[in-house]
């Protein structure tokens, strides 16, 4: 036909609505997993944000999810998917997710971000308690490390370096000096 030009496909690159079965058993079970494993660890809510937007957009393989408090504008302008988080008749914020250009955004995938909103929401309740609560929100990342010698400040740096990761870390060495 004139105009459509013939692409070739591997085998592997097709994906079968059977062939998803995996995804789907994993599905939204293991956003919930994640964030519920991270929730005692988590002293700031914006860890679990960060935790859920991070399992999620792996779920969905997205370039990119955001979780926004309502009111406020997605960081972002390629945005492909916002689906709206709220609890009976009050919104409270959305989920937005880019992909990559010209990815054909399935049923699966909007039922995932669908399926997150009730998780979405307990975050986004929790970040509220927590800013209500009047608990001191750090912007900046540091660990709240009392101190300011040089020292102190390079295991701040070091700190923040490793926290990026998910490695586990020991900090030793003497205290009270």
């Amino acid at each position: 036909m004139p105009g459509l030009e013939q692409v070739s496909v591997s085998p592997r690159a097709t994906r079968r609505p059977w062939q998803r079965a995996p995804e789907r058993r994993r599905g939204i079970a293991a956003v919930i997993a994640a964030v519920a494993a991270a929730a005692p660890l988590a002293r700031e809510p914006r860890l679990l944000r960060q935790r859920f937007e991070d399992e999620l957009r792996e779920l969905i393989h997205a370039r990119a999810v955001e979780l926004r408090d309502v009111g406020t504008e997605p960081t972002r302008q390629d945005v492909s998917v916002t689906i709206d988080v709220a609890v009976g008749s009050s919104m409270l914020g959305a989920i937005d997710a880019v992909f990559d250009p010209g990815r054909h955004v399935d049923d699966w995938t909007r039922q995932c971000i669908a399926s997150a909103c009730p998780l979405a929401a307990v975050v986004l309740v929790l970040e509220r308690a927590h800013r209500a609560s009047g608990a001191p929100v750090r912007t900046d990342g540091a660990a709240p490390i009392i101190g300011s010698c040089p020292r102190i400040r390079l295991v701040r740096e070091r700190i923040e370096r490793v926290a990026a990761t998910d490695f586990t870390v020991l900090v030793e060495g003497p205290i009270g000096r």
